[in-house]
């Protein structure tokens, strides 16, 4: 009874135990039967008395009313940790509570303290399909490395690696608090960027890629790749696909995949920010630069050209003529209307005139898949 029990306050204001719910139940059933959903628990009974061995076997109601009264009595500690918290403290407390058989890693933790519209699409992206292949999944991670690898990325995005600040825990829960209840709107566009760059890294690098390449030597000259996925290699790949869009990469695959191979094997200074105290600023900030300065060499400076036609560019097309390019049945309303680029603007395709027919929503999303 010594031992607190620890709250944790809810975006909706009610309280939720997070240390000492095994302790409050074994209370509860010592009272007496408890109902717990749909099961019911015995009540439960003092055992492996040191002192007044004559209770042992004797439940709360079979206790004289001198004992009862002292157990009613008797003060319970209870530490509460109010939504307004500081997110910091919130972490170090879980982390301090967290002492059981198998330890929660930064990332399960998270899960618990961060919950939100944020942590929910977080979840989902770490469930897309391509990219726990490429992770060398063929489900999710029960420990939730690969949730942490999205999380990784969406921080990089949001704040870029100029605004890195370690140590790489804190950094990863500032981005969690920064974005808990982010809108629907928001999330569509995370989803779709992420999306791009797990397409895009499995275009370019296949299924050898956020490996690291070990090259032979004199008594082996035959290279290998890496099982395991390396972080630091994971973050500048997929930032440096967000600053493009696929209509810039795919023509120039090999290229990119010969020059991160050679990087791997031929640049200490890259090498020696992937393997060595990785998080530290100096060492996010110089992998970072190398990569995206190989990167624009080969591609050019990223270059936001307008993906969207015009909804006025819509409306002239429509009232012109309102028939779908694909199936050409008219289109009743200019709202189920869309401009499409004839020639895939991923491939190269231009966001002009004519490069552009009017088309159903529903014929357009059928085309691509």
């Amino acid at each position: 009874m010594s031992q607190c029990i620890y709250l944790s306050e809810t975006e909706d204001g009610k309280w939720e135990v997070i240390d000492g719910q095994q302790r409050l139940v074994s209370l509860f059933r010592f009272y007496g039967p408890l109902s717990v959903k749909e099961l019911v628990l015995d009540k439960l009974k003092l055992q492996n008395l040191t002192v007044f061995e004559e209770l042992k076997g004797k439940s709360y109601t079979e206790l004289p009313e001198g004992l009862q009264s002292a157990f009613d009595d008797y003060p319970l500690r209870v530490i509460l940790i109010r939504k307004e918290s500081d997110s910091d403290i919130k972490f170090d407390v879980f982390e301090r509570l967290n002492t059981g058989a198998v330890n929660l890693n930064a990332q399960e933790l998270r899960n618990v303290i961060y919950r939100g519209p944020y942590n929910d699409l977080i979840n989902e992206l770490a469930e897309n399909h391509d990219f726990l292949s490429l992770l060398g999944f063929s489900q999710p991670d029960k420990r939730m490395q690969d949730k942490e690898l999205v999380l990784r990325f969406l921080a990089f995005y949001h704040k870029t690696y100029l605004n890195y600040r370690p140590p790489m825990k804190q950094f990863l829960n500032r981005e969690m608090e920064d974005y808990r209840n982010l809108s629907e709107d928001e999330a569509k566009k995370l989803r779709m960027i992420f999306e791009k760059c797990v397409d895009l890294a499995k275009t370019v690098f296949g299924q050898y890629v956020f490996r690291r390449f070990i090259p032979g030597n004199e008594k082996d000259p035959n290279g290998r790749w890496e099982e395991a996925v390396n972080r630091a290699l994971f973050d500048v790949i997929m930032y440096g696909f967000s600053r493009y869009e696929k209509r810039d990469i795919v023509p120039r695959s090999d290229m990119i995949r010969e020059e991160l191979i050679w990087l791997v094997t031929h640049n200490d200074e890259f090498v020696d920010t992937m393997l060595y105290h990785t998080d530290k600023k100096e060492k996010v900030e110089k992998r970072f630069k190398i990569w995206l300065d190989s990167l624009e060499q080969i591609v050019g400076a990223p270059v936001k050209e307008p993906r969207m036609f015009s909804a006025h560019f819509k409306r002239q097309l429509w009232e012109a003529n309102p028939t779908c390019a694909i199936c050409e049945q008219k289109i009743q309303l200019l709202d189920d209307a869309e401009v499409d680029h004839i020639d895939f603007y991923w491939r190269g395709g231009q966001t002009i005139p004519s490069n552009a027919r009017l088309v159903h929503r529903y014929c357009n999303r059928a085309r691509r898949k």
